[in-house]
């Protein structure tokens, strides 16, 4: 069985995918949004740096957002799935896509921008994005909150008693974090030890060993599809070096 800590839509879709595969699942999100609305966006430049869905759905519901803004600005967008919703709303000058905020960071080192890029996000964002707020290469936007979770289903706490759950999937360090206070809190860290889990990206997986869970392991690249594969690869006895 494997447990689904992303917030319940994106859960349900992935249980979905999950489930045409064969492979068990249950859902217990760790985090949820809050999605801003009729705030005022101060901008200088019509640069956006776009990396999730929660950004997209809290500008529709911005009153005070400009008409055409997905046609009127440029957009770097990270995954595939974000700029389909871009698109979806009019955007028609999308500079380029990337997998991760590393790749991101990584064209915008050689293709250094001659201006401020706005940064469409909530209140928690990567460290590496923070340090380009810092640098003042991004402007930050704050349109969403994410919201922890305050405590696990009495489900999911039955099943890890209980060794149901073989592998835990984690998409980002927030939610690894909420995860360990969560499982601490329900007395479940030594069981909680003995899963595997399935992180989004190597950085994510060090945090986790840090926590104490040292079988996290992470998917070749930073989406959804390839934390599916993992798993597969884990339930068939394809990785061993856990």
């Amino acid at each position: 069985m494997i447990l689904i800590t992303r917030p319940e839509q994106d859960a349900l879709e992935l249980s979905k995918v999950l489930n045409e595969k064969n492979i068990q699942s249950c859902i217990d999100p760790c985090i949820s949004f809050k999605l801003l609305n009729n705030y005022e966006i101060q901008i200088d430049t019509k640069l956006f740096l776009i990396s999730s869905k929660q950004a997209i759905f809290a500008l529709k519901k911005n009153k005070n957002l400009e008409k055409n803004f997905f046609a009127n600005n440029q957009f770097f967008i990270i995954g595939h799935k974000v700029a389909e919703l871009c698109i979806n709303e009019g955007a028609k000058n999308i500079i380029s896509i990337f997998e991760s905020f590393i790749d991101f960071a990584k064209y915008i080192s050689i293709n250094k921008p001659a201006d401020q890029i706005n940064y469409v996000c909530g209140d928690i964002i990567s460290d590496e994005a923070e340090e380009y707020v810092k640098k003042q290469i991004l402007k930050r936007i704050k349109v969403y909150k994410v919201v922890p979770t305050k405590k696990l289903k009495k489900r999911t706490i039955d099943m890890i008693i209980e060794n149901k759950i073989s592998l835990v999937l984690i998409y980002s360090k927030f939610t690894a974090s909420v995860f360990n206070q969560l499982i601490v809190e329900s007395g479940l860290k030594d069981k909680a030890d003995k899963i595997t889990y399935i992180c989004i990206s190597e950085r994510v997986a060090n945090y986790m060993k840090i926590l104490g869970y040292k079988s996290s392991i992470f998917s070749n690249r930073p989406d959804q599809s390839s934390m599916v594969s993992m798993s597969e690869q884990v339930i068939h006895n394809k990785i061993s070096n856990l």
